[in-house]
């Protein structure tokens, strides 16, 4: 395509869309979006577009999106192309001018949230294309009200969680481990599987192929030192010793699933592509720069963290969880454990009414001085109150702390959806505040000013 060519889309395109610059906006690839897959603490609404066409469903979104706080925006839609001619911008102009038409409150959040642009990969026809994702995906939050004992309620559902993460020794990865028995779930017509010169089509019952357990094991091992993790279900022992099963290889970056959690990069098969491979050039107005980009792989990132006497002030209202297990994982770690000096749990309130609260003295604070009684005060202080409003008392937790603990490195694990309702407090934390960010795409202005002011460090700031 000629510099002329891509000059007069742009301008077309700025024209119609009314000079939108997208300058949150970031690209990525994946194999292929799960419309059905969870994303913890968040609330999700989706528009579907079908492929290669602009009309978005106009059927009502969840009653509770207009209440809630949007987060994130994702737009999906396939690499693969029916014609050579086709231009996959004029495409994705007329779905955001639906998007704007159709659900203008939403759009008119485009510059104000992360918004990425997520090509699928997989499909290779029209016919594969067209059991794809193709349209918006909306994150959205709603805070937590309500009973905190009942057990159907989110909060419990959390504390059900955080008490099986100490079960099972941390573990947050959720993928199949070599040699393991796993059913095959998420599959969906046309999704067809290469196994080991097998095509398997997941849309057929009886998909299944006879093959002896210990070739199965001696396989998986073999399969492991290419980078891919063997899934298969145990259907039962047929004649012979042989093994009835359903069986899938699939590249261990992109496994579990393939849809990603909006605050997780680099994690589950999702990859960013270079702005050059990208028609985010054409979109945007100006260059694109994040300079307040952070990780979502908070585990990595708190291993490059290198201090002692270590204490956490932890967040652990609502939409933490997942944050709060990567935590754990690494703050149980045989090099880490003896370097932590002390914990600190905070919850905005302990269940107070929102109207109540004062800067301060908004209480919910926990400490952990001893670790073997982490749980039990965590599971305690989550059961007494989970946030209420989108606003948290971090920095009366932090000083909270330092009155305790003393002299220390100090880790805010902070909730990057929630404004801190006390940063008239910045003043008196004389000392360097580190900040762990989490549900973050990029750190919001008012956690990027703590670490300024202070001499701490964003830990996971890429």
């Amino acid at each position: 395509m000629t510099r002329f060519s891509l000059l007069f889309i742009f301008t077309m395109l700025c024209a119609c869309s009314n000079a939108q610059t997208f300058e949150k906006a970031k690209p990525y690839y994946i194999l292929k979006y799960d419309a059905k897959s969870n994303v913890t603490g968040f609330e999700v609404a989706t528009i579907k577009s079908p492929f290669a066409s602009e009309r978005l469903s106009k059927r009502p979104l969840p009653r509770n999106c207009s209440k809630g706080k949007i987060v994130a925006i994702d737009y999906y839609y396939t690499q693969f192309r029916s014609a050579k001619s086709f231009q996959q911008i004029g495409l994705d102009e007329k779905r955001f001018a639906e998007l704007k038409k159709l659900h203008p409150s939403i759009h008119s959040q485009i510059d104000s949230v992360p918004v990425r642009f997520i090509e699928q990969t997989l499909a290779k026809t029209i016919k594969e294309a067209q059991f794809f994702f193709h349209g918006f995906v909306v994150y959205y939050q709603v805070p937590m009200t309500g009973s905190t004992s009942s057990r159907s309620s989110p909060r419990a559902k959390e504390i059900r969680l955080i008490n099986k993460l100490f079960k099972n020794n941390f573990e947050l990865d959720d993928s199949p481990k070599f040699g393991e028995i796993r059913e095959i779930k998420g599959a969906h017509p046309n999704d067809l599987l290469h196994v080991w010169g097998n095509i398997i089509d997941l849309g057929t019952p009886d998909s299944i192929i006879e093959v002896d357990e210990g070739d199965i094991r001696a396989g998986v091992m073999k399969a492991s030192e290419n980078e891919f993790v063997t899934c298969y279900q145990q259907v039962g022992l047929q004649e012979n010793d042989k093994m009835a099963i359903k069986l899938f290889r699939v590249p261990k970056k992109n496994y579990p699933g393939t849809s990603p959690s909006p605050f997780t990069e680099g994690m589950y098969g999702l990859i960013e592509k270079n702005y050059e491979q990208s028609k985010l050039r054409a979109l945007s107005a100006r260059k694109q720069q994040f300079p307040n980009a952070v990780s979502g792989n908070l585990l990595k990132s708190l291993d490059e963290f290198d201090s002692d006497s270590i204490v956490l002030i932890i967040d652990i209202t609502g939409s933490m969880v997942e944050s709060i297990a990567q935590v754990l994982k690494w703050l149980h770690q045989e090099e880490v454990l003896p370097k932590i000096k002390g914990i600190v749990l905070f919850n905005d309130g302990d269940g107070r009414k929102d109207r109540t609260k004062k800067i301060g003295k908004t209480g919910g604070i926990h400490f952990v001085d001893n670790l073997k009684n982490l749980q039990k005060i965590l599971v305690k202080a989550m059961g007494r109150g989970n946030g209420g409003d989108l606003i948290e008392n971090d920095l009366e937790a932090v000083l909270a702390a330092r009155n305790r603990y003393g002299i220390a490195s100090y880790i805010l694990v902070a909730d990057n959806l929630a404004h801190p309702r006390d940063l008239p407090l910045l003043i008196d934390v004389d000392f360097p505040l580190n900040l762990l960010m989490c549900n973050a795409i990029e750190t919001a202005i008012y956690y990027q000013n703590i670490p300024k002011k202070t001499g701490g460090i964003i830990i996971n700031s890429k």
